[in-house]
């Protein structure tokens, strides 16, 4: 119930300013497109981000069904071993 309160000006003005929808309430899409046009190409779960912390944990990913099984090389090389 709480969450829908928060999302009414969202809902009815579109409005996505922190003051009046936070952040965390927005659809995805608001963050990765604009203007009906995609902007990001691989969105990676936070919780999967550990599993590219080896490169052995990026391949046992890849063989399931995961946000990581479809990233370009380069995003995957650039987030093995991030901390």
């Amino acid at each position: 119930r709480r969450w829908k309160k928060l999302m009414t000006p969202y809902l009815l003005r579109g409005e996505k300013e922190e003051w009046y929808t936070p952040c965390h309430l927005l659809p995805m899409f608001e963050f990765t497109h604009s203007n009906g046009k995609q902007l990001v190409q691989s969105v990676v779960k936070q919780e999967e981000l550990k599993f590219l912390k080896t490169k052995e944990g990026g391949d046992k990913l890849r063989q399931e069904d995961s946000t990581v099984t479809n990233l370009p090389p380069l995003v995957r090389d650039a987030l093995l071993g991030m901390p």
